[in-house]
């Protein structure tokens, strides 16, 4: 598969999806997703397939599936390790945060916590997940 033909392929699929979720067909975006999952697989795409898990995980949390979202997101946390991907992981991380009530995430308890990520992540992960943590408190306060 020419490099430039498969870019226009995925780039044209990502537009579809954003067409479905803004019409609010998440079946059809979660369909379009899956074939881009398959073809990432196949053609050994790990840095959109990370993306491409993280997408359908925000759908299947917006449908309250979180057991498949949890699962979904560990794949894309493990990816961006094995990538050495830390932003990429540090928001897998954060969009697992507010999954309680999931068979691995049972006591809701937060992943962000101190010292919970990488030991020996760098300094600006460290600040840009406690970062996340204050926007994520500021939006539980909203809830409220």
């Amino acid at each position: 598969m020419e490099e430039n033909n498969y870019t226009d392929k995925l780039l044209a699929r990502f537009k579809q999806v954003r067409e479905c979720i803004e019409n609010d067909d998440l079946d059809g975006a979660m369909e379009l997703l899956k074939e881009q999952e398959r073809t990432c697989r196949f053609v050994n795409d790990q840095e959109n397939l990370q993306r491409i898990l993280g997408s359908q995980a925000l759908i299947l949390k917006e449908r309250g599936e979180f057991d498949g979202a949890w699962e979904l997101l560990k794949e894309q946390e493990r990816i961006c390790r094995e990538r050495g991907d830390l932003i990429g992981m540090a928001k897998s991380l954060a969009l697992q945060e507010p999954l309680p009530g999931t068979k691995n995430h049972p006591k809701g308890f937060s992943l962000l916590w101190p010292g919970a990520i990488i030991k020996d992540a760098p300094d600006s992960i460290t600040i840009m997940v406690e970062q996340v943590e204050e926007a994520m408190d500021y939006i539980r306060k909203q809830k409220k």
